[in-house]
């Protein structure tokens, strides 16, 4: 019998009394679908299920128990959960830290202006809302370029210097003489401050699927409502125990603390905070460990980062996601809280003390409410984002109907001036889903999360300069309804993402069986 040649055309047929030769199945190394041509394919969480089938021994189990809705990993293999006990240990302890100190150093500026900086600088009229607004310029400015660098600068190089930056220059606030420094100091911190909060999502969106990325992002975003509260205290330590010291006064010594306690956590990030699966060393991180979270992306659809150009820019800008959740973050206004301006009417009814205590207790309500939310959306909802992004908004607008009329009982009215701010709390799950939506493209995923949050800062730099005033407040109802009217846009325009994304899905499950039919159907010819 002659050989067989390599060139399939030439090569005789078999007769029909000898059964063609079948190629052996392919080990687990030969996949079908190759890990380039998953990271090309436009998913949404799914890829072709060969590839699934390969990933199988790797993969934590798709059936969760209950003790799962309290921590995902406790139904995870040994080397799956000793990997996210490490990840846990190092981007989200060094991002929730981190967060904190950011929104340390975003607040301080207040506490100073109140404990002795306005008479320092012999600062009038306008010119603190001045220092204000350069900060958010900065930050604004800041976002998108930031995004733009996250894929192509290591994220344990790019996080830690943006820190870095914003702690030198915090410190130098503490020796400013005018207003106009201080203006021009904070711009430069807001410049650095732009990029973190984005790219610390990016990354958690980078790492976590579905069932672990929205207790991780509330955790994340915890630290921006404790920050506020403990900016307070530290101005009063500052205040009590360092006024004088070195011939400093105690708001000096505020921005001083504050770049002492943020300079350590900077220069161990660099170290130890983890870049994304495919550029992490192995200095925190085994070999094995780290071949199981690429495997992980792999089975999620989830890309690695590309070059960028302005072709693949265009398409992110026209693109259904970059519209959808811009917009969403365009009208997602939370209602602003006009509580402590309740009080301070009601004198007879509240004290001094309770109308400086009070209003924390939103913090607090809000920073439960993160949890919830989060816990849910991972356990009993199974990583779905939306029931509870809906449920959310329409407890703001109802709470933001009873508003009006203003005054009424004042038990009655003082819980919905405690969780008027409740919308807030579903940042963490809207965010999350924008990763998990575009995670078949790095650069996608890191221009919406910072788009969005532009747009965020955007809106809420003018909508509360028009609807509410200070001058007004509390008596601001046209506010209220327009923060009501806005939510209803909210969930529509959620409604409509959850249409085009489960649409897009459907489709993608279909074309990933129509790949595995035709893979698995045996065939005539001969190899």
């Amino acid at each position: 019998m002659p050989k067989h040649t390599s060139d399939t055309t030439s090569a005789p047929r078999t007769s029909s009394s000898e059964p063609p030769e079948i190629s052996p199945i392919p080990a687990p190394n030969d996949t079908l679908v190759s890990e380039k041509d998953v990271k090309n394919l436009d998913v949404l969480g799914s890829v072709p299920q060969p590839a699934h089938e390969l990933l199988a021994s790797t993969s934590h189990p798709k059936k969760k128990g209950v003790w799962s809705w309290l921590w995902d990993s406790l139904d995870y293999t040994p080397q799956e959960r000793r990997m996210l006990l490490k990840l846990d240990s190092t981007l989200l302890t060094f991002g929730a830290i981190g967060m904190f100190i950011k929104f340390l150093d975003t607040n301080n500026i207040t506490n100073a202006y109140v404990s002795g900086m306005q008479e320092a600088l012999d600062m009038k009229g306008n010119e603190y809302n001045y220092v204000v607004t350069s900060w958010t310029v900065g930050y604004i400015i800041g976002q998108l370029p930031s995004a733009l660098l996250l894929n192509h600068f290591r994220p344990h190089i790019w996080i830690p210097f943006q820190e870095i930056g914003w702690t030198v220059f915090t410190f130098a606030l503490a020796g400013a003489k005018n207003w106009q420094t201080l203006a021009g100091l904070r711009f430069i911190v807001g410049l650095f401050e732009a990029g973190y909060w984005p790219a610390l999502y990016w990354l958690l969106g980078s790492w976590y699927d579905k069932r672990e990325l929205g207790k991780r992002s509330a955790l994340l975003q915890l630290a921006v409502q404790v920050a506020p509260m403990f900016s307070g205290y530290l101005q009063i330590a500052a205040n009590n125990g360092l006024n004088g010291v070195g011939g400093l006064d105690g708001w000096r010594w505020l921005f001083i603390v504050n770049g002492i306690i943020s300079f350590p956590l900077a220069t161990l990030a660099f170290f130890f905070l983890p870049d994304d699966p495919a550029r992490t060393g192995t200095l925190v991180f085994t070999k094995e460990e780290l071949e199981l979270a690429k495997n992980r992306n792999i089975a999620a659809g989830r890309a690695e980062a590309t070059p960028w150009t302005w072709r693949k820019a265009w398409s992110i800008l026209k693109s259904w996601e970059a519209i959808a959740f811009i917009f969403y973050s365009t009208m997602s206004i939370v209602i602003q809280s006009s509580l402590i301006f309740w009080l301070k009417k009601q004198p007879a009814v509240y004290s001094s003390t309770q109308v400086n205590a009070l209003p924390t207790l939103t913090n607090g309500v809000v920073a439960i409410f993160l949890l919830v939310f989060g816990w849910l959306s991972d356990g009993p909802f199974k990583g779905r984002r939306w029931p509870i992004i809906v449920f959310s908004a329409i407890v703001a607008i109802d709470v933001a109907l009873l508003y009006v009329p203003l005054y009424g009982k004042a038990s009655a009215r003082l819980p919905l001036y405690i969780f008027s701010a409740t919308g807030s709390a579903i940042t963490p799950l809207v965010f999350a889903w924008m990763n998990e939506l575009c995670a078949s493209d790095s650069e996608k995923r890191a221009f919406i999360v910072a788009g969005a949050n532009t747009m965020k800062y955007i809106t809420t730099t003018w909508f509360p300069n028009v609807f509410f005033q200070q001058k007004h407040q509390p008596d601001v109802p046209n506010g209220i309804k327009a923060s009501a009217i806005v939510g209803g846009f909210c969930i529509i325009n959620i409604l409509v993402i959850l249409y085009i994304s489960s649409t897009k899905s459907r489709r993608q499950k279909a074309d990933d069986e129509s790949i595995t039919r035709v893979v698995e159907e045996p065939t005539d010819a001969v190899p």
